[in-house]
Protein backbone atom coordinates (compact mmCIF):
# COMPACT_ATOMS: atom_id res chain seq x y z
CA UNK A 1 0.00 0.00 0.00
CA UNK A 2 2.79 2.26 1.20
CA UNK A 3 4.52 1.69 -2.64
CA UNK A 4 1.29 2.34 -4.15
CA UNK A 5 0.31 5.65 -2.48
CA UNK A 6 3.90 6.67 -3.11
CA UNK A 7 3.72 5.59 -6.82
CA UNK A 8 -0.05 7.97 -6.86
CA UNK A 9 1.80 10.83 -5.35
CA UNK A 10 4.62 11.08 -8.06
CA UNK A 11 2.10 10.56 -10.81
CA UNK A 12 -0.21 13.57 -9.49
CA UNK A 13 2.68 15.80 -9.52
CA UNK A 14 4.60 15.51 -12.56
CA UNK A 15 2.43 13.41 -15.67
CA UNK A 16 -1.54 13.49 -14.90
CA UNK A 17 -2.58 17.03 -16.22
CA UNK A 18 -4.26 18.71 -13.40
CA UNK A 19 -7.45 19.40 -11.94
CA UNK A 20 -7.17 22.82 -12.58
CA UNK A 21 -7.17 21.84 -16.52
CA UNK A 22 -10.90 21.24 -16.46
CA UNK A 23 -12.06 23.05 -13.57
CA UNK A 24 -14.73 24.95 -15.27
CA UNK A 25 -16.24 22.46 -16.64
CA UNK A 26 -17.09 20.16 -13.81
CA UNK A 27 -20.09 20.04 -11.89
CA UNK A 28 -18.53 18.62 -9.50
CA UNK A 29 -15.46 16.11 -8.14
CA UNK A 30 -15.93 14.08 -4.80
CA UNK A 31 -12.51 12.62 -3.39
CA UNK A 32 -14.41 10.93 -0.45
CA UNK A 33 -10.99 11.02 1.02
CA UNK A 34 -11.47 13.15 3.36
CA UNK A 35 -11.27 10.77 6.66
CA UNK A 36 -12.56 13.80 9.01
CA UNK A 37 -15.22 11.65 10.82
CA UNK A 38 -17.55 14.57 9.39
CA UNK A 39 -21.11 14.37 7.53
CA UNK A 40 -20.02 16.32 4.27
CA UNK A 41 -19.06 14.68 1.05
CA UNK A 42 -16.41 17.99 0.15
CA UNK A 43 -16.78 19.25 -3.74
CA UNK A 44 -13.45 20.05 -5.07
CA UNK A 45 -14.56 22.10 -7.48
CA UNK A 46 -15.50 26.22 -6.79
CA UNK A 47 -19.03 24.71 -7.14
CA UNK A 48 -19.00 24.25 -3.64
CA UNK A 49 -21.95 21.30 -4.68
CA UNK A 50 -21.07 19.42 -1.03
CA UNK A 51 -22.67 16.15 -0.76
CA UNK A 52 -24.63 15.35 2.65
CA UNK A 53 -23.69 11.76 4.14
CA UNK A 54 -27.25 9.82 4.88
CA UNK A 55 -27.39 7.09 7.38
CA UNK A 56 -23.24 7.03 8.73
CA UNK A 57 -21.11 5.97 5.84
CA UNK A 58 -17.45 4.85 7.31
CA UNK A 59 -14.53 7.05 7.08
CA UNK A 60 -11.35 4.98 6.61
CA UNK A 61 -7.89 5.75 7.24
CA UNK A 62 -6.56 3.50 4.43
CA UNK A 63 -8.02 1.02 1.87
CA UNK A 64 -9.12 3.47 -0.89
CA UNK A 65 -7.91 2.85 -4.19
CA UNK A 66 -4.30 3.97 -3.73
CA UNK A 67 -4.02 3.12 -0.20
CA UNK A 68 -5.23 6.11 1.12
CA UNK A 69 -8.47 6.94 3.09
CA UNK A 70 -11.80 6.27 1.82
CA UNK A 71 -15.50 6.17 2.45
CA UNK A 72 -17.08 3.10 3.32
CA UNK A 73 -20.38 2.43 2.38
CA UNK A 74 -22.42 -0.81 3.79
CA UNK A 75 -24.58 -1.51 0.54
CA UNK A 76 -27.80 -0.96 2.62
CA UNK A 77 -28.78 2.03 2.84
CA UNK A 78 -25.90 4.83 2.88
CA UNK A 79 -25.40 7.29 0.93
CA UNK A 80 -24.34 10.80 -0.66
CA UNK A 81 -27.62 13.24 -0.66
CA UNK A 82 -26.38 16.26 -3.36
CA UNK A 83 -27.81 19.77 -3.66
CA UNK A 84 -30.20 19.98 -7.01
CA UNK A 85 -27.71 22.38 -8.27
CA UNK A 86 -24.73 19.73 -9.38
CA UNK A 87 -27.65 17.68 -10.57
CA UNK A 88 -28.88 19.93 -14.07
CA UNK A 89 -26.43 18.59 -16.68
CA UNK A 90 -28.52 15.58 -16.45
CA UNK A 91 -30.72 17.10 -19.35
CA UNK A 92 -28.54 20.15 -20.81
CA UNK A 93 -25.68 18.81 -21.84
CA UNK A 94 -23.00 16.09 -22.40
CA UNK A 95 -21.28 14.58 -19.17
CA UNK A 96 -19.16 12.00 -17.97
CA UNK A 97 -19.06 10.07 -14.69
CA UNK A 98 -16.26 8.14 -13.15
CA UNK A 99 -15.79 6.70 -10.07
CA UNK A 100 -13.37 4.23 -8.38
CA UNK A 101 -15.48 1.06 -6.80
CA UNK A 102 -14.66 -1.64 -4.56
CA UNK A 103 -17.57 -4.00 -4.06
CA UNK A 104 -17.12 -6.43 -0.76
CA UNK A 105 -20.57 -8.55 -2.17
CA UNK A 106 -22.18 -8.73 -5.12
CA UNK A 107 -25.82 -8.51 -5.44
CA UNK A 108 -28.72 -8.29 -7.60
CA UNK A 109 -28.72 -4.43 -7.50
CA UNK A 110 -25.67 -2.49 -6.92
CA UNK A 111 -25.79 0.92 -8.25
CA UNK A 112 -23.01 3.19 -6.86
CA UNK A 113 -24.24 6.14 -8.52
CA UNK A 114 -28.04 6.97 -8.53
CA UNK A 115 -29.10 10.76 -9.51
CA UNK A 116 -32.37 11.95 -9.48
CA UNK A 117 -33.31 15.71 -10.71
CA UNK A 118 -36.57 16.42 -8.12
CA UNK A 119 -36.54 19.96 -10.17
CA UNK A 120 -36.54 18.31 -13.90
CA UNK A 121 -39.74 18.58 -15.89
CA UNK A 122 -37.99 16.92 -18.72
CA UNK A 123 -38.09 13.10 -18.90
CA UNK A 124 -34.11 12.46 -18.75
CA UNK A 125 -34.08 13.06 -15.23
CA UNK A 126 -32.10 10.16 -13.26
CA UNK A 127 -29.73 8.11 -14.01
CA UNK A 128 -28.08 4.75 -12.35
CA UNK A 129 -24.17 3.77 -13.14
CA UNK A 130 -23.37 0.20 -11.50
CA UNK A 131 -23.88 -3.68 -11.08
CA UNK A 132 -26.84 -5.60 -12.07
CA UNK A 133 -26.79 -8.87 -11.27
CA UNK A 134 -22.66 -8.53 -11.39
CA UNK A 135 -22.70 -6.58 -15.12
CA UNK A 136 -21.71 -2.80 -15.31
CA UNK A 137 -24.99 -0.98 -16.07
CA UNK A 138 -25.37 2.61 -17.25
CA UNK A 139 -29.28 3.56 -17.03
CA UNK A 140 -30.15 6.93 -18.38
CA UNK A 141 -33.93 7.79 -18.05
CA UNK A 142 -34.91 8.95 -21.73
CA UNK A 143 -32.37 7.92 -23.64
CA UNK A 144 -33.94 5.12 -25.07
CA UNK A 145 -32.31 2.09 -23.69
CA UNK A 146 -29.96 0.72 -20.83
CA UNK A 147 -26.54 0.18 -21.61
CA UNK A 148 -24.74 -3.17 -20.32
CA UNK A 149 -21.18 -4.05 -20.14
CA UNK A 150 -20.49 -7.70 -21.61
CA UNK A 151 -17.89 -10.20 -21.06
CA UNK A 152 -16.69 -8.27 -18.16
CA UNK A 153 -16.72 -10.36 -14.91
CA UNK A 154 -16.37 -8.11 -11.44
CA UNK A 155 -14.59 -9.55 -8.68
CA UNK A 156 -15.05 -8.89 -4.88
CA UNK A 157 -12.52 -7.25 -2.64
CA UNK A 158 -10.89 -5.44 -6.38
CA UNK A 159 -10.89 -1.57 -6.81
CA UNK A 160 -12.29 -0.55 -10.56
CA UNK A 161 -11.91 2.83 -12.47
CA UNK A 162 -15.39 3.14 -14.05
CA UNK A 163 -16.31 5.53 -16.09
CA UNK A 164 -19.70 6.21 -18.08
CA UNK A 165 -20.39 8.95 -20.97
CA UNK A 166 -23.81 10.56 -22.36
CA UNK A 167 -23.03 12.36 -25.77
CA UNK A 168 -26.44 14.22 -26.01
CA UNK A 169 -26.15 13.87 -30.07
CA UNK A 170 -25.16 10.18 -30.22
CA UNK A 171 -25.94 8.52 -26.38
CA UNK A 172 -24.18 6.95 -24.10
CA UNK A 173 -20.98 4.61 -23.67
CA UNK A 174 -19.34 2.72 -20.48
Amino acid sequence: ATEISKIYLDTQNKILPKLNNYKNNLVGHWKLNENDSGSLAYDNTDKRNNGVLENSPTWKPYGGPYGGPCLNFDGTNEYITLPNSSKTVLHQSSFTISAWVNYTTSGVYEFFISVRNTNSSTTNSWLQFGLTNSTLRFSFHGSGSDLDSSGFTFSTGVWYHLVAVYDITVGQKI
